[in-house]
């Protein structure tokens, strides 16, 4: 990463980007890996939903959280935990329903192909199975407080898919993220 010589061979990294390292990310639904992740000072990444757990995807997550996190106090330089996760406040739940209904339903249906998921849930079940933070803003805040993972991320990664809102409704996802959400769990904007 620093323009060294790339596995013995003559190639090498152009430009060099020495702090690259420090900027590296991974992501697992391992707890080995997780702690082979905190043994190369990495970032962990953690994504919006563990589908290949019959499990909440907290749940199955923070094991793999913890593991890190065990690993990371062993060593130098910065704790780096993202969290992936589907937010979608609307004026109200039903209206955030009806934008993200579809695109969850194709979603689910790949999953259930896949065999990640089982067919027959209802279509709450699956927003529960896909781990969705959708509703009224303050519905919002606390299905993510409840969330046993973020209070131990230093990052929350906020996504509308696997919903398929416009470009408009998404946009005004985005400003009651910024406004109403994330001020309410204690983020701030950064100047």
């Amino acid at each position: 990463m620093s323009g060294e010589r790339i596995n013995g061979t003559d190639a090498r990294l152009y430009p060099p980007a020495p702090t690259l390292p420090e900027r590296m990310w991974e992501s697992t639904l391992s707890t080995a890996s997780a702690t082979r992740i905190g043994q190369n000072a990495n970032g962990l990444l953690l994504a919006r939903t563990a589908f290949m757990s019959s499990e909440a995807t907290d749940q199955a997550q923070l094991p793999v959280a913890q593991n890190y996190l065990r690993e990371r106090s062993t060593r130098p330089g910065a704790v780096r935990l993202g969290l992936s996760r589907t937010v979608y406040p609307a004026a109200d739940r039903p209206t955030a329903l009806a934008h993200l209904a579809g695109g969850v339903a194709n979603y689910a249906d790949e999953m259930i192909r896949r065999g990640y998921f089982p067919a027959g849930l209802s279509q709450s079940e699956y927003f529960t199975r896909s781990h969705i933070h959708y509703g009224h803003p303050d519905q919002v805040v606390a299905s993510l407080r409840a969330d046993r993972v973020l209070p131990l991320t230093t990052e929350l990664i906020c996504q509308v898919q696997p919903g398929h809102p416009t470009p408009d409704q998404i946009t005004i996802a985005l400003e009651r993220i910024a406004t109403e959400v994330a001020p309410a769990l204690g983020w701030h904007r950064q100047v």
